[in-house]
């Protein structure tokens, strides 16, 4: 078996794994809105599983959309601002230490 064979990688995988991480965050959220939220200050029991349900809903939403988004047009070297998302997540996370 040539190193070829090892590198191909299935791009269904992505779809699939997007999918499941949406129904795990859509799950997490679903169960935490039967707990209390709190505010920001004093934190519900609601509050983390909502969020982190959130994040994974949303960064499963993320990988299902590149993943159809690749079947669709073929990968371009050149795309535009290619480090966007984790420059929304920095930047985020720097507001979120600036409010605290």
């Amino acid at each position: 078996m040539s190193t070829k064979d090892n590198q191909h990688i299935d791009p269904t995988l992505d779809l699939y794994s997007g999918a499941l991480f949406t129904a795990i965050g859509l799950g997490a959220m679903i169960t935490a809105r039967n707990y209390p939220m709190g505010s920001i200050d004093r934190m519900g029991p609601g509050f983390f599983p909502m969020v982190l349900g959130a994040i994974m809903a949303v960064l499963g939403i993320v990988l299902v959309l590149k993943n159809l988004e690749g079947f669709r047009q073929s990968y371009r070297p050149n795309t535009p601002l290619p480090h966007l998302p984790g420059t929304i997540i920095d930047g985020v996370g720097d507001l979120h230490l600036a409010i605290v």
